[in-house]
C-alpha cells in the first residue's frame, strides 16, 4: 500500500466521493452511531467531511467539527480491502498535522468486545488518550438511541473541567441537544 494519501473536501451531495462516503458510513457504523449525511449536514458551520484517496482511489473518509477551542473528530472509516494496513493511522496523523496541533476530541465505543478493545488500542497507538469518565453519545435522530461511549483526546487526557466543557459542546453543537450527563457505571 502506498503511504501517501490525498484528502478531498466533500461539500455537497453531488460531489464525486459523496456516495462512496455515505455507503461506507452506513456499512462501517451501527445505525445508532451514524448521522443522516446530506446537504444540510454538509452545510452546517464547522463541519468538515474529507474523502480519503490512496493511489487516486477512494479508500475511506474522515469527518470532524471545528468547535473553536477544540476539534471533534466524529467519524473515521477505511474500506474493507484497505483495513489493517496502517492507512487509518496515516489518515489520523495527516489530519492532526493539518489541524496544526490543536486539541482533538473523539468518541470510541466502550471496551466491551474484542474488536472494540482493538479499535481503542489503535487510537492509543496513534497518540490518543482514553478518558475513563462516563460519556453518553446522544441519539442522532428520533427513533435512534443514545450510546454509552468514552471520549478520547490528544494531546493528553482531558481534565475534569475540559471533559465537561467538551462533552457539553459536542452535545450542543454536533447533536443539537442540551448537555446530558452519562450515568455512572
Amino acid at each position: 500500500m502506498d503511504s501517501t494519501i490525498e484528502l478531498v473536501d466533500v461539500r455537497q451531495a453531488v460531489d464525486p466521493f459523496f456516495a462512496d462516503v455515505r455507503l461506507l458510513l452506513e456499512t462501517a457504523f451501527p445505525p445508532d452511531e451514524r448521522p443522516v449525511l446530506d446537504d444540510a449536514r454538509l452545510a452546517r458551520p464547522g463541519f468538515h467531511l474529507l474523502a480519503v484517496l490512496s493511489g487516486g482511489r477512494f479508500a475511506g473518509f474522515h469527518s470532524h467539527w471545528d468547535l473553536g477551542d477544540f476539534v471533534f473528530c466524529e467519524h473515521v472509516a477505511i474500506i474493507d480491502g484497505m483495513r489493517g494496513c496502517g492507512l487509518g493511522a496515516i489518515v489520523d496523523g495527516t489530519v492532526a498535522r493539518r489541524l496544526r496541533g490543536r486539541r482533538l476530541v473523539g468518541e470510541v465505543e466502550l471496551p466491551d468486545t474484542e474488536i472494540a478493545r482493538r479499535r481503542i488500542a489503535l487510537w492509543e497507538r496513534c497518540g490518543w488518550n482514553v478518558n475513563r469518565r462516563p460519556y453518553l453519545q446522544p441519539a442522532y435522530a428520533p427513533g435512534k438511541s443514545p450510546v454509552p461511549m468514552l471520549l478520547i483526546s490528544r494531546p493528553g487526557p482531558l481534565d475534569a473541567r475540559e471533559f465537561v466543557r467538551a462533552s457539553d459542546r459536542i452535545h450542543r453543537d454536533v447533536y443539537r441537544v442540551a448537555p446530558i450527563a452519562a450515568p455512572s457505571p
